[in-house]
């Protein structure tokens, strides 16, 4: 005679499918949330220039590959 062992963390084959369904449900609402959140806070903005003025190196300078030696 064998003895089934039965662990206290055990749960039946319902409870699991019953948790496991749950979870799931929580997860697809947890998407379609998001979505409709950056449905009405995204959208697509236009595009804006960058103006800002950078300092570009003289040319004919000292460089490496001048070709002075």
């Amino acid at each position: 005679m064998s003895k089934q062992r039965i662990l206290p963390l055990e749960l039946s084959d319902t409870a699991a499918k019953t948790g496991g369904r749950k979870w799931a449900i929580y997860g697809v609402l947890a998407v379609v949330v998001l979505l409709v959140i950056a449905y009405i806070d995204g959208g697509e903005e236009p595009i804006r220039p960058i103006e800002q003025q950078i300092a570009l190196p003289q040319a004919g300078g000292n460089s490496i590959n001048s070709g002075e030696e």
